[in-house]
């Protein structure tokens, strides 16, 4: 019944508060009420006495609406508080009756007002019964709206003389309209009028429950749907990068064999031309740029294998991927250790800072004076690699989900930033990111250990 603390205590004093305001603001509209009896009583008049009734039952069913919305909030979050493990239903159906007819009779009793001995009673069954929401909006919607169905039942039912020897309806107001229903000889019709609005009102009230908690249910399916979808979407995504991985690996590897052709047939011509020392340098240029090649072809399908390189290096490395002469932006590189050593995968590095690059490059697109900066230094024993821009920035909400392999803001495959942060743990690194709208974004990889 009481189900997930949704509120604060605070909240419900305010409406009980709120409550009490209005009970005191309701009275002079209760004075028109008994103006309406006594006009039935002089023209007796049964149809005016309805219309009293009809207005009593609205006046107090707005002034205790507040009242027991604040009893139920602050029974909830005691419950919550006494028992925070599962608990017995019927030793919770006690608690929440004992707090909410305490509340509702200290609150009435402080008013001055004849407090019903069956409302709390009634609130609290039918709570019972009925399951509530664990939506906030759908909560206070449930709450609101079946608690103020059976308030104004409750109210008309206060009407009824032949509830009256049971104590129902003991207010002042409610035991005139009796009398008067006594005096024109129309108890019978009160009755009947008071119970043809009470049943249904509370049969709304669980219609309405049922309805509302359905709707909850099925917010609840589409959100587990969603989630269901996101995982084999994180799952397909998956699979392509693996699928596309062995794939590159697979292509990769074969370029070995015509690399030891090449070298082997290298081998040969020197031994042959290998005398003139114009030709031994073009030999060694060959045998080097296979050696490269291996290196990086080994790097490609081992992503442990890690090599020393200067930083100058690493970072001509991811130059020379970029075509500056193709691009709007400015780009500017400033490097503060470029002799100092470093121990990283070249090749799966440099592609990391090649993907953070294209990303500055995709987010100043358009921007006035776009500018990107490529900065390297040393600090506190680390390394660190910083990528600036000025272009949109990343909203504070997408912050967070930029490393989600998938999410993507401009229809992409979503891989690439998640590929970044593999890479820099990979390296036993870290990597953070600040952004904001008005002054763009800046990435930093910190590098540290074996690394430095």
């Amino acid at each position: 019944m009481t189900g997930k603390n949704l509120f604060s205590p605070f909240s419900g004093l305010i409406l009980i508060y709120i409550s009490i305001a209005m009970i005191f603001i309701s009275e002079p509209w209760l004075f028109l009420v008994i103006d309406q009896i006594e006009a039935s009583i002089d023209n007796t008049n049964s149809s005016l006495l309805i219309l009293a009734a009809g207005l009593y039952s609205l006046i107090r069913t707005a002034a205790s609406l507040p009242l027991l919305m604040g009893s139920l909030i602050i029974s909830n979050v005691t419950v919550n508080k006494l028992f925070p493990d599962k608990i017995n239903r019927y030793t919770e159906f006690a608690v929440n009756l004992i707090i909410i007819a305490s509340i509702y009779y200290l609150v009435l009793l402080f008013t001055e007002n004849h407090p019903d001995v069956y409302v709390p009673l009634i609130m609290t069954c039918f709570l019972f019964f009925t399951a509530t929401p664990g939506h906030k909006r759908l909560w206070v919607i449930h709450r609101c709206t079946t608690t103020a169905q059976l308030l104004l039942g409750c109210y008309w039912l206060d009407l009824s003389p032949s509830l009256g020897a049971i104590g129902v309806g003991k207010d002042e107001v409610a035991v005139s309209m009796k009398l008067a229903a006594n005096f024109l000889q129309s108890t019978a019709v009160m009755d009947f009028i008071s119970m043809c609005f009470f049943i249904p009102l509370v049969t709304i009230a669980f219609i309405t429950s049922i309805l509302i908690n359905n709707h909850y249910k099925q917010l609840q399916q589409l959100e587990k749907d969603k989630q269901r979808e996101n995982q084999l979407q994180h799952y397909r995504l998956q699979l392509v990068q693996a699928r596309s991985l062995q794939e590159m690996h697979s292509l990769v590897h074969d370029l070995k064999t015509p690399l030891t052709t090449i070298n082997g047939l290298c081998s040969l011509l020197e031994m042959k031309y290998g005398q003139d020392a114009k030709n031994r340098q073009y030999f060694n240029r060959i045998d080097r740029s296979v050696q490269n090649m291996n290196e990086m072809i080994s790097e490609i399908l081992y992503e442990k294998i890690k090599r020393e390189i200067a930083v100058s290096d690493l970072i001509n490395y991811v130059r020379a991927q970029l075509i500056p002469e193709k691009l709007e932006q400015q780009i500017e590189f400033n490097l503060e250790n470029s002799s100092a050593m470093i121990k990283v995968n070249r090749v799966r590095f440099a592609r990391a800072m090649i993907n953070l690059v294209e990303n500055a490059l995709e987010a100043t697109k358009g921007v006035p004076q776009g500018k990107i900066c490529i900065s390297t230094g040393d600090a506190a024993g680390e390394t660190y690699f910083s990528v600036y821009d000025n272009g949109i920035g990343i909203s504070a909400e997408n912050l967070n989900k930029i490393w989600i392999t998938g999410f993507s803001t401009k229809n992409t495959s979503g891989l690439g930033l998640p590929f970044v942060k593999k890479v820099v743990e990979d390296h036993g690194g870290e990597i953070e990111v600040l952004s904001d709208s008005e002054i763009g974004t800046t990435f930093t990889i910190r590098l540290r250990g074996e690394n430095t």
